[in-house]
């Protein structure tokens, strides 16, 4: 059942999306009022990750935009949460990390600096910061700094310093010229 809505989200019609659009940013802003009970309150959080990682995975900014941010909204409030490092949540972090690869690359600021606030919430786990780094992400999360949006900057710098927790990754910070920005 759940595959088949999948299915079919990914050929609604844009007023459709946009309903769905809204309906994630309202959970996302339950998320921020109680996220113990949003969390506990859900039958199985897994398909509720599953959908969310699916629009992403599907769904380009260019195409569903608004769908795509609000996404990325639920994912950046259900992931700020340490409670959320267990569970479904914690299980799917390296797949969250993975669907976000291709966000860092956009043209849409407001979901490059979304993007970037998961990626931050994310960058807490070895495996997130793992995979930053060997898919490449480092050199474009370098590449933002070069940008004079100051809410990207803030958020990139975010990443960048929970990155430097390992230090595979602050020799890759320094060798990709990051200590010179």
């Amino acid at each position: 059942m759940l595959k088949e809505a999948i299915h079919r989200l990914s050929h609604l019609p844009e007023k459709v999306q946009q309903l769905i659009g809204t309906a994630l940013e309202e959970w996302a802003n339950l998320a921020l009022e109680d996220i113990d009970n949003f969390i506990g309150s859900m039958p199985d959080g897994t398909q509720f990750l599953e959908v969310l990682l699916t629009v992403l995975q599907r769904k380009s900014v260019a195409e569903s935009e608004e769908l795509v941010h609000s996404v990325l909204s639920t994912l950046n409030n259900l992931s700020y949460y340490p409670t959320c490092n267990d569970g479904a949540f914690g299980e799917r972090q390296l797949e969250m990390a993975q669907a976000l690869c291709s966000l860092l690359s956009t043209e849409d600021k407001a979901c490059l600096i979304e993007a970037t606030r998961v990626y931050g919430n994310l960058s807490r786990s070895k495996d997130a910061r793992d995979f930053i780094l060997e898919s490449g992400g480092m050199g474009r999360l370098l590449c933002l700094l070069d940008g004079c949006d100051r809410e990207l900057l803030c958020t990139t710098a975010g990443v960048l310093i929970n990155l430097m927790a390992d230090w595979d990754k602050r020799l890759a910070f320094k060798q990709d010229g990051g200590a010179g920005r």
